[in-house]
């Protein structure tokens, strides 16, 4: 963090207040003292860092009693360059909160080896830096919380979002079968580059501005666990047609004007239904485990990289444009390169 020892300057970006709305955000690089190793962290060089959309929520301040100033920014890879011997040099990735604590948008940051794992030997900077949080995202929703089993139907709802497609990779990976659910016929034909394209019989994607998309639903349904990104949008639909006695319905995200449902709690236990929710900055501890984990997925070609098109590489000193680009620009992720 920015409060500790440092030795020389490096380059970051500084928050010193949240902004009132999404076109005022206009992010500055500053000159901070550079980081000193701690007891059982790693000093890592960051070459690129993500952007997601709590860090954008965060510069605009939907984080209640979030640290002000401070550096924002939560995924990164980089190499190690001082620590743990058995670290030193290492290529890395890891997450930071960086809501409530200095995150990674800088050149340095001294880590907690529990938060990191060394990069699969197939990715670039720029593809490990672009799927931190989406990454962990779907794995302790699917694995940790859930436990999801080889065999059993999974929706997933935006099923091309970033945490969509980890999630669906991830339930292929581990041998049970992903249905994703995704707005239109565009963002179907996008989910064939990650080899979801119904035709192999262990997934399917389907297109909600088909007229019978719900009547497709069911008919591959019930399914044991949901994956919900759409806040209360068809909840009743979801909950009420497609989720199997004994299921789990797990939130992820849900914005203002979607986040209210009604349950039927006597429904609720007689259907032995459980409701779970995804926070990932309460989850720091989990992180290196779970990219320790898929580690061997990536190497032997099992799990994709997200897509980080050439347009979507910025400069630290662009991480304004950078930040709108996050939430604009379409099918890609946004990273800031800093090296």
């Amino acid at each position: 963090g920015i409060n500790a020892e440092y030795g020389t300057r490096m380059r970051a970006l500084l928050l010193d207040h949240v902004f009132p709305a999404f076109e005022a955000i206009e992010l500055q690089v500053a000159q901070l003292p550079k980081p000193t190793v701690t007891a059982g962290n790693c000093l890592v060089r960051v070459h690129a860092a993500g952007i997601n959309n709590s860090d954008i929520g965060g510069v605009l301040g939907y984080f209640p009693n979030s640290k002000l100033p401070r550096v924002p920014g939560r995924d990164f890879s980089g190499v190690v360059e001082d620590g743990p011997a058995d670290w030193v040099g290492k290529r890395v990735w890891g997450s930071l909160s960086g809501i409530y604590e200095d995150g990674v948008h800088r050149e340095y940051v001294d880590i907690p080896v529990s938060q990191i794992g060394e990069m699969p030997s197939n990715l670039s900077m720029v593809q490990a830096a672009s799927m931190g949080v989406p990454l962990v995202t779907a794995y302790l929703a699917l694995f940790q919380t859930n436990h999801i089993q080889k065999g059993e139907k999974v929706l997933i709802t935006g099923a091309n979002g970033a945490v969509g497609l980890c999630a669906m990779q991830l339930v292929r990976w581990k041998g049970a079968i992903p249905v994703g659910l995704v707005r239109t016929q565009d963002k179907k034909e996008f989910m064939k580059q990650f080899g979801f394209d119904s035709t192999s019989g262990s997934s399917d994607v389907i297109c909600m501005s088909d007229e019978n998309w719900q009547a497709q639903v069911k008919k591959i349904g019930p399914f044991l666990r949901i994956l919900n990104c759409l806040g209360n949008i068809y909840f009743q639909f979801l909950l009420n047609d497609c989720l199997a006695d004994g299921g789990s319905f797990i939130t992820y995200s849900a914005i203002p004007g979607q986040r209210e449902i009604t349950v039927d709690l006597f429904q609720q236990y007689r259907r032995r239904l459980t409701f779970s929710g995804i926070n990932t900055i309460h989850d720091e501890a989990k992180w290196g485990y779970i990219f320790n984990e898929v580690k061997q997925g990536f190497e032997k070609d099992e799990l994709k990289a997200l897509i980080v098109d050439q347009s979507a590489h910025f400069p630290l000193e662009e991480a304004s444009e950078a930040y709108r680009a996050a939430k604009t620009i379409k099918n890609s992720r946004v990273i800031m390169n800093l090296i």
